[in-house]
């Protein structure tokens, strides 16, 4: 009867092993995965954000033409401003977002779409009087995503605006 306890321990001690081993090596591998997952994840993350900022800087130029007869970029007149605006050669506009600084700070959003290099006038009710400074930040669309593109941004200041 002795002999079987004894025997019967060796065996404990081995499955108790197997099982140790089981659960460290699961361990390892959950903490393993939670760390790369993490990495993977913010990687995805930066390179989306790249991209897309790679896709206003390298594919949108917006530029405001000077008026021929006062050689104001903007003319403003109570609350609304008329602009000309021209889109670069290679994409489209796909709207605005016009920030007026006067005797209150407004921002108004335009469907104003402008087709790559091509020239238009836009009259947009900013809703201040007194304009000092105007930034259009144009908004484009790229496989069929709405991007707004800050960094291509037109700003218009107080010696711009008749």
């Amino acid at each position: 009867m002795k002999r079987n306890m004894a025997s019967n321990k060796k065996g404990d001690s081995t499955i108790i092993a197997v099982v140790l081993l089981t659960v460290i090596v699961v361990g390892l591998g959950a903490l393993l995965f939670t760390f790369f997952r993490g990495q993977v994840m913010g990687t995805l993350e930066k390179t989306g954000q790249q991209s897309e900022q790679i896709m206003c800087s390298s594919d949108l130029s917006l530029t405001a033409i000077a008026d021929s007869t006062t050689g104001k970029k903007a003319i403003c007149s109570g609350t609304d401003c008329t602009v000309t605006l021209e889109a670069g050669p290679t994409t489209d506009v796909n709207g605005l977002m016009i920030t007026a600084i006067g005797l209150n700070v407004t921002t108004t959003t335009s469907t104003a779409k402008i087709s790559k290099a091509t020239t238009i006038r836009i009259t947009e009710n900013v809703g201040t009087t007194n304009v000092t400074n105007l930034k259009i930040i144009p908004k484009m669309t790229k496989a069929g995503k709405e991007t707004i593109c800050p960094d291509a941004a037109v700003n218009i200041v107080a010696a711009d605006i008749g």
